[in-house]
């Protein structure tokens, strides 16, 4: 099991801005040296499960051992909700990263498809406040067609991509699996 890394607290990250500050500006101090460091607060949702296509009545996540799997037969899920921020929350988020991990059903009548994206049944989207999905959300990631094997889809957004501008207060960000 990979240890987790060290998260400072509020007081903490305020204590190492002030003995900063003791030696340099505080714009120093606080844009630079602790960003650079990457010593600030950080809010970690951990992942729910493995979505997966349930075939034939056999669950194919448990049969793999794959633990807190998600099942989609033919529709969304949600998989994820990061909660609601307050503004200066909002306003002060500087990153913004998704790690994905699943997989498409593993079997195809479209030979012509496989090892693309091309007829994937299975892909992710991001919300940000809505209580429900659009009729066609911008998909962030699919999975490749009919590939039984995890694929790791992983995205990074600073403060200045519209991802994190989209972050507002009193909004959540919803992670949805999807499968037809």
């Amino acid at each position: 099991m990979e240890p987790m890394p060290f998260i400072p607290n509020p007081p903490q990250i305020q204590r190492a801005r002030l003995v900063l500050q003791r030696f340099v500006p505080a714009e120093l101090a606080y844009l630079s040296i602790l960003h650079f460091a990457e010593y600030y607060r950080t809010l970690v949702s951990k992942e729910i499960g493995d979505p997966t296509i349930e075939t034939t009545g056999i669950n194919v996540a448990r049969d793999r051992g794959i633990r807190n799997a998600i099942t989609i037969r033919n529709g969304e899920k949600l998989c994820l909700t990061i909660g609601l921020f307050t503004k200066k929350e909002a306003q002060s988020v500087i990153w913004l990263s998704v790690t994905i991990k699943g997989h498409d059903q593993g079997w195809s009548s479209y030979p012509e498809d496989q090892g693309t994206k091309r007829g994937s049944w299975t892909w992710y989207t991001m919300t940000f406040g809505e209580d429900t999905l659009a009729a066609t959300p911008e998909r962030l990631a699919t999975n490749i067609h009919a590939e039984f094997a995890t694929q790791t889809h992983a995205f990074a957004w600073g403060r200045d991509s519209e991802m994190v501008k989209h972050i507002q207060a009193g909004q959540p960000i919803k992670l949805w699996a999807h499968a037809r």
